[in-house]
């Protein structure tokens, strides 16, 4: 058995993780770019799945919330914000707007967000929020503003609220910011309004402002056009359904004496 054994081949002998990395490394490094390769969508896909499903709830709970104000209020919608002289939005103590959003607190859940986890920086505003300025980044449209809900047509076809983004962001549409009196622009993604107005459409009106779609700031809502989300933006119909919507949908249509469809508002 002595003859069998020489210590020194063993000492000089490679131990099992000097010859696994001197052969094997760059396997390990190959099989690292490949896992990253096909991991990393993988992730991204989870992750904008996630956002997109707490974004639903999100905007559900603020629908509930809006409907059970209108029970309270004889079924009218809440302002659309609390407005100066001008028409624009009056910052409570100089922090944050009192908007509609202020009012349905209290008939809020309190458990989901006023913002979409795929928001990116700079399209949230800022609404009063019992007592503090929360970031929201779902608007309600200004067409249904104080307005009775039973008197509005085509519950499951008309928007109510929907996802947005302030003054542009992300490349959005909001071609009439609001100004405080100092001139600066107020964030303004608690409101859906219109192109060639925030008060009311007009015979010349073309689409609605401030949905969150990129690539829209001129106007166009084309094929270059996309959404927060991989298949639009989330939405909720005056009925309550939760919907989604394409940029395409940003163009309004008129009747008669007053737009119709989608963008449904009152003669």
């Amino acid at each position: 058995m002595s003859e069998r054994y020489d210590p020194q081949a063993v000492e000089d002998s490679p131990t099992k993780s000097e010859y696994f990395g001197k052969k094997d490394l760059k396997w390990l490094v190959l099989l690292g770019i490949v896992a990253v390769a096909v991991g990393y969508p993988l992730y991204k896909w989870g992750l904008e799945r996630s956002h997109k499903a707490l974004c639903s709830n999100n905007i559900k709970a603020i629908a509930d919330a809006m409907n059970l104000y209108t029970e309270a209020y004889d079924d009218r919608y809440p302002p659309l914000f609390d407005a100066d002289s001008n028409g624009a939005p009056v910052l409570a103590n100089g922090k944050a707007p009192v908007t509609w959003a202020s009012y349905i607190r209290p008939y809020h859940n309190g458990k989901t967000s006023l913002t979409c986890p795929s928001a990116e920086e700079g399209e949230a505003a800022l609404t009063e929020w019992g007592g503090v300025s929360a970031p929201i980044s779902y608007g309600f449209y200004a067409g249904h503003a104080s307005v009775v809900r039973a008197n509005i047509d085509d519950q499951d076809e008309t928007v109510l609220l929907a996802e947005t983004s302030s003054l542009g962001s992300q490349g959005s549409f909001d071609p009439l910011p609001y100004q405080a009196p100092d001139k600066s622009k107020i964030p303004d993604a608690f409101v859906i309004a219109w192109n060639d107005s925030n008060a009311s459409p007009t015979m010349a009106t073309k689409s609605v402002t401030r949905l969150a779609f990129r690539n829209t700031g001129d106007g166009g809502f084309g094929a270059e056009s996309s959404g927060r989300h991989e298949s639009g933006i989330h939405a909720v119909t005056v009925s309550g359904q939760r919907i989604i919507i394409s940029p395409g949908a940003s163009f309004t249509q008129r009747g008669t004496n007053n737009l119709i469809g989608t963008w449904r508002s009152q003669p």
